[in-house]
């Protein structure tokens, strides 16, 4: 009988012990004690005023931190943020914020909880308000667990924000992305034959080297990260971009009479070509599971150099004209494949004009890898 109670007695110890070992860990595995807070960039019509509250916000918060909970600081999750587009300009709806991928964004940081703030300035004196979010289940945190904060800036500090983001609407127009690889592209001739006038038949056109093949597909422009947006979403924006074309070409056509028969040997023409033009273009992009789909159009300034085997030669600046389309897949935050068309044409002044060839627009179709680094537009806010 002593033994039995014996027994009973060792069990129900044994118990309580491997009970409180589980309950411990039950508490470490299943829910991580600590929280992470991301702070969201506060909305601003300037980044700077967005950086100035959040950067004063993070400073004095930090005294209020409980436990082992930390926030991320600032300018790191800034940048986790700025892949899916998420910057002081993102207007959230509180209801639907998934739409904007919120907990993609936040798996870098390993953030549990997302901050976001309301500020009023009014002279010198600047009032933060924040709002937590839970990440897993996006939904507002009932619990004050920041006070408000009622903050003076300096005189530095007003000039800074007072002055700055005059330009920075350049954000979007300045290239964050680069896009080269391999590509066919060709100067369009219009002295080819027109029934009853007579004329030039293209024969043939080579490209004599791969030089230029390779630097004729490089593009810059200003684009958006698919991440930023639904399953089946669009977007209507400006943007910039610059284009390079560079050819060496040699075409070969056969002249013909009125009646469209051959009248003559067939003629060898060469032609060198290099033609850069900055454009602002409007356009809209589709995103959808299998990648993102894009038409462009875009006017600006262009300058061209050429020569020829007719011994013409020359340069001039012109106005021209650009349509784009094409389809982007992204293969990781920054790298994506690209494959797309576009048709250049000058306003006025043509680009050669001869007897053997006259032209006023390029051609070119091209695919390639591209390269995005979201960090452009917060450094061109930021600096300019």
């Amino acid at each position: 009988m002593c033994r039995f109670s014996y027994l009973l007695t060792v069990a129900y110890l044994l118990g309580i012990v491997l009970s409180g070992c589980k309950t411990t860990s039950d508490k470490s595995t299943l829910k991580n004690p600590c929280r992470q807070f991301l702070v969201i960039p506060p909305h601003a019509d300037q980044q700077r005023m967005s950086d100035q509250v959040a950067n004063r916000w993070v400073g004095r918060a930090r005294t209020q931190l409980q436990g082992c909970d930390k926030i991320v600081p600032f300018d790191v999750g800034k940048k986790s943020l700025a892949i899916i587009n998420v910057d002081h300009t993102t207007v959230f709806d509180f209801s639907k914020l998934d739409q904007k991928k919120l907990p993609e964004g936040t798996e870098k940081n390993h953030a549990t909880d997302l901050i976001f703030l309301n500020s009023k300035l009014v002279g010198a004196h600047l009032t933060i308000n924040s709002v937590v979010y839970e990440v897993k289940s996006l939904k507002k945190d009932k619990t004050s667990y920041f006070r408000q904060l009622d903050l003076k800036l300096n005189a530095s500090e007003l000039a800074r924000v007072e002055t700055s983001g005059v330009f920075s609407l350049l954000a979007n127009v300045f290239p964050n992305a680069m896009t080269f690889g391999s590509n066919g592209t060709d100067i369009m001739n219009r002295n080819e034959y027109i029934a009853g006038e007579g004329g030039l038949r293209q024969l043939s056109v080579r490209q004599k080297s791969l030089l230029p093949r390779v630097v004729s597909s490089l593009g810059l422009s200003n684009l958006s990260h698919p991440d930023g947006f639904g399953m089946f979403d669009y977007e209507l924006r400006t943007f910039g971009s610059l284009g390079f074309v560079l050819i060496d070409n040699e075409y070969k056509y056969e002249p013909l009479d009125a009646e469209g028969k051959v009248s003559g040997a067939p003629i060898d023409y060469a032609l060198k070509f290099f033609y850069v033009s900055p454009l602002l273009n409007g356009g809209i992009s589709i995103y959808w599971p299998l990648g993102t789909t894009f038409f462009s159009l875009g006017y600006g300034p262009g300058l061209y150099t050429f020569r020829d085997s007719s011994g013409d030669k020359g340069g001039h600046l012109v106005l021209a004209s650009a349509f784009q389309f094409g389809h982007r897949v992204f293969f990781s935050e920054r790298i994506f494949f690209q494959l797309s068309g576009d048709l250049l044409e000058t306003t006025g002044k043509p680009f050669v004009d001869n007897k053997t060839f006259k032209s006023g627009g390029a051609v070119a179709f091209f695919f390639g890898l591209g390269y995005f680094s979201p960090e452009v537009r917060s450094l061109v806010r930021n600096n300019i």
